[in-house]
């Protein structure tokens, strides 16, 4: 039986990985024959070649030493000194799936000289220096602007600055507070409000598009690809997020909400649903396609998140590895267990690898 593991090196999956995801993973590896396992990185025995790893008894998880798996998907690096062992031997024994996303800055290098460049929005790093008048010259050009960490947040610690009148007033947008005053102004008050973290955090600037569902409220796509058995890329689901009501950002972690992207698309004014639709899934493929180049082991999924202007233009916002799935955690079970499953027997253990192993732990 194909052994599939899930390793983070600083917290346990059974307890951090959402109930529902676990479940759906549980239930997936067992209708495909996979045994699925939880290693403890700091039960390995080097000597023996064997970890500690909890299987699900079917009433509670069981830890006992067990052989290395045949697939492993590695959650974050090593930390300490003791977790170099296994992370070697690991890499001798077992096929790794290690999804490494790109923040915002480096998205645009990716996609800089490539057919995916038009779909990013005009975006400048926050020169640490002077960011107040950095802003004032960025919004100046673009009219109107989002500042955000370069990496990642959950939608978390972005401005949306946006001109308010024609009298040269502009207003600040950030969770559901604002605030309003000339350009000069509010270049002031968002600098000021991430001076302190521009000294350790890369904070950029970036065009505001204007995407709104009928209705008025903010409006984005997620597409949430995954490789599938075989390896190819596949879409996992993709669907419109509407922001709650006084929200400026339309992401379910700030109270959004999700619903079926062809109502969201029929919508459209300027493009056929049709169209707008195959260009989100050509879109999509190429992205991936892109930020999975050149890399030692393969990405297994992205969630792309792009919005739709008042001229049906498509734009990327941003790619995330680990997207959020609780309303489709047995989908993404399906293609994970099958890609992880398919890797683990087309690269079945060879006595290469075994001998590689042996020398490994010797070393």
């Amino acid at each position: 039986m194909i052994k599939v593991g899930l390793l983070s090196y600083s917290a346990n999956p059974i307890e951090t990985m959402p109930e529902l995801r676990m479940r759906a993973l549980l239930a997936e590896a067992a209708l495909q024959g996979v045994s699925l396992v939880v290693i403890d990185p700091s039960g390995f025995d080097a000597t023996k070649g064997l970890v500690e790893a909890a299987y699900w008894t079917g009433t509670a998880w069981k830890y006992c030493l067990q052989t290395l798996p045949d697939a492993v998907f590695v959650f974050n690096t090593p930390i300490h000194e003791k977790h170099l062992a296994l992370d070697k031997a690991l890499r001798v024994s077992s096929i790794l799936v290690t999804d490494r996303g790109v923040d915002k800055l480096e998205l645009l290098s990716v996609m800089a000289g490539t057919d995916a460049e038009h779909y990013i929005p005009t975006t400048q790093r926050i020169s640490k220096d002077r960011p107040a008048e950095m802003l004032a010259d960025f919004l100046r050009q673009n009219h109107a602007a989002v500042v955000k960490r370069a990496s990642g947040n959950q939608g978390k610690g972005l401005f949306f600055i946006t001109p308010e009148n024609d009298d040269g007033d502009y207003a600040v947008r950030y969770d559901k507070r604002s605030f309003r005053g000339t350009l000069e102004e509010v270049s002031s008050f968002v600098a000021q409000r991430i001076a302190g973290r521009l000294n350790y955090r890369e904070y950029l600037a970036q065009r505001f598009i204007h995407s709104v569902a009928d209705d008025g409220r903010p409006s984005d796509i997620r597409v949430h690809i995954q490789r599938q058995s075989g390896g190819a890329w596949g879409i996992t689901r993709s669907y419109v997020r509407l922001a709650e009501v006084g929200m400026p950002l339309a992401n379910s972690s700030k109270g959004g909400y999700q619903g079926p992207l062809d109502g969201f698309l029929k919508q459209r004014k300027t493009r056929p649903e049709e169209e707008v639709k195959a260009e989100l899934v050509k879109a999509a493929f190429l992205i991936a396609e892109l930020e999975d180049a050149g890399r030692t082991n393969p990405l297994s999924e992205l969630g792309l998140d792009f919005l739709i202007d008042d001229s049906d233009q498509i734009w990327l916002i941003e790619t995330n590895t680990f997207p959020q799935s609780s309303l489709h955690e047995h989908a993404r079970a399906v293609h994970f267990i099958g890609y992880t499953r398919w890797l683990a027997q087309d690269n079945l253990i060879s006595s290469k690898r075994k001998v590689g192993l042996a020398t490994a732990l010797q070393g």
